[in-house]
């Protein structure tokens, strides 16, 4: 019961402000980075508040990412579909590791056999039971 009543906030709870800031960082950020030398060592600037387009990964002008890109949002088009295909993965990765555990089997059989005593040079004969 004390358990119950610690997670209850109360019917006089009320959500506090967001703090009151306008950066993730205590300094402000450059207006540039370095440049470096080779492909794509170019400075880069930073404009804040800029809006980013939906297609996002097309500012890196990257054909193979594009490439990427579409094929994973043609097998995925919608949110159900990606949680199904997860969902499938989570569900083969258990299946799989299950056979790192141990297993019990059992199994019961009889047989009996008669054996002619004339291949031994004895007349008659004997039976044989094997139980497993």
């Amino acid at each position: 019961m004390t358990l119950l009543a610690g997670c209850s906030v109360g019917p006089d709870f009320h959500r506090p402000n967001a703090p009151a800031t306008e950066s993730y960082t205590i300094t402000q950020l450059p207006e540039k980075t370095a440049s470096a030398p080779g492909a794509g060592g170019n400075e880069q600037r930073f404009i804040i508040g800029q809006e980013i387009s939906a297609q996002w990964w097309t500012l890196f002008q990257s054909e193979a990412l594009d490439q990427l890109i579409q094929k994973a949002l043609k097998h995925s088009p919608t949110l159900a579909a990606a949680k199904g295909a997860l969902l499938e993965a989570q569900e083969n990765w258990r299946a799989q590791a299950g056979t790192l555990f141990p297993s019990v089997d059992a199994n019961a059989s009889a047989s009996r056999q008669k054996i002619s005593g004339a291949s031994f040079g004895q007349p008659g004969g004997f039976a044989l039971t094997l139980y497993n």
